[in-house]
């Protein structure tokens, strides 16, 4: 390529110089041909500016066109990240409050369980709940067998009534919490002193007349067990049919039926299912006053706060979990978005390439001008050399002797 370069400079160098060597002969004006190949030589080079500029615009306008595609794919990528890292960054917050928020429960609960305590051993408590329930089961069984009899009440509706007169040792309880035990909590035992006092003559006064209506029950029970002996005495000592057998059996049948009457209308019988149900039922909310709190404190200490430590550690080792896999997708996320950040800068940005495509194409303008320009003056350059060259040879001579006289552009003759 550069050979070829190189002989067709040589070969327009002999035309220069051809050329050059005529208008010496013919005594022509140098400034024309002159003016021809300076006009000549930048037409050529501005021929190959253009096109190198040209080239030039083509490959930035190829390059601008990767940019915009490579640009518009990094800038999604990055818009991409950047709407989910805050997201992440929210669910991280969540996830680290809630774990906070456990850790400082289990901490609360650890001081809770070291601060409950009661006075009393657990089997006290065990006992005093124990003897509540028998208490409120005596009291069933009296309300079933005997107050629900009484009206008439079977089935189904025997045991409501009973449960429901029962369960007045629950509805006693709260009052005797907040009526007697509260104070005794706080430290101010009159209240409670009085109030055992009461309790203790009550229930000392019902078993004085359980015991009397026992003793009572226990003399009727063996009164007629001698009266059914000598029944039976009687009827394996003579006939069946004796008049005087019937009279003495029928005797002994009309003792056992008063004594039955006298049972049954003896007062302290009734006054002891009056207070024996009293005494169940106070007795019953005693007992699940005194007895609950102590099994409750202990259920709590043992059961209850521990199983709640649990799961406040299962729900902050889970939440730890979770978070440390956010913080990853979010420290991925981050390193994401650094990269697209990265590839914008390195690569060429649209802008810059647009104001170099912008110079490109004015530099490509102002080139076409000034081909325009040094075409005009080649070819007026051109015109004149040959237009002077013309004169010339318009006022060549022809001598009679046959010699040519060249005249040049003076009328000087310049050749004979």
């Amino acid at each position: 390529m550069s050979s070829q370069s190189s002989l067709q400079n040589a070969d327009e160098t002999n035309n220069e110089f051809s050329h050059g060597l005529d208008n010496g002969k013919l005594d022509l004006e140098k400034k024309h041909y002159e003016s021809f190949l300076s006009s000549q030589v930048l037409y050529n080079q501005s021929i190959e500016k253009l096109q190198n500029r040209k080239s030039e615009l083509a490959r930035l306008e190829t390059e601008l066109q990767e940019a915009q595609k490579e640009s518009a794919q990094w800038i999604e990528k990055s818009q991409q990240h950047t709407h989910h890292i805050p997201l992440k960054e929210q669910q991280a917050d969540r996830l680290r409050d809630t774990a906070n928020k456990a850790g400082i429960e289990k901490e609360q609960l650890r001081e809770l369980r070291k601060n409950t305590r009661n006075d009393n051993p657990f089997l006290i408590g065990l006992f005093y709940v124990l003897a509540g329930l028998l208490f409120i089961t005596g009291d069933l069984i009296i309300s079933k067998d005997i107050v629900a009899y009484a009206f008439g009440f079977k089935g189904f509706e025997a045991w409501s009534f009973a449960g429901g007169l029962a369960a007045l040792s629950l509805l006693l309880k709260p009052a005797y919490e907040r009526l007697i035990e509260h104070y005794y909590q706080e430290g101010k035992y009159k209240r409670y002193i009085y109030f055992k006092m009461v309790l203790l003559f009550f229930a000392l006064t019902t078993m004085a007349v359980l015991g009397l209506y026992r003793y009572d029950a226990f003399r009727v029970d063996k009164m007629k067990a001698f009266l059914n002996n000598e029944a039976t005495y009687l009827q394996s000592g003579a006939g069946t049919n004796s008049p005087t057998l019937i009279a003495k059996l029928d005797s002994l049948r009309r003792q056992r039926i008063q004594l039955n009457e006298e049972l049954l209308n003896d007062p302290w019988g009734a006054w002891s299912f009056v207070l024996t149900g009293i005494l169940f039922a106070v007795s019953g909310a005693v007992c699940l006053g005194v007895g609950t709190p102590i099994v409750q404190t202990y259920w709590k200490r043992w059961v209850q706060i521990p199983i709640r430590i649990g799961q406040m550690k299962r729900l902050e080792k889970r939440t730890q979990k979770e978070l440390e896999k956010v913080e990853t997708q979010l420290s991925q996320e981050k390193a994401q978005k650094a990269i697209s950040e990265n590839h914008l800068a390195m690569f060429s940005k649209p802008e810059e390439l647009q104001s170099e495509i912008k110079t490109v194409r004015a530099e490509i303008r102002d080139l076409t001008d000034q081909q325009g320009l040094y075409d005009v003056e080649r070819r007026v350059s051109q015109y004149n050399d040959g237009y002077v060259r013309g004169k010339v040879e318009q006022r060549t001579e022809q001598r009679p002797n046959g010699h040519v006289d060249i005249v040049n552009a003076n009328g000087q003759a310049v050749h004979s």
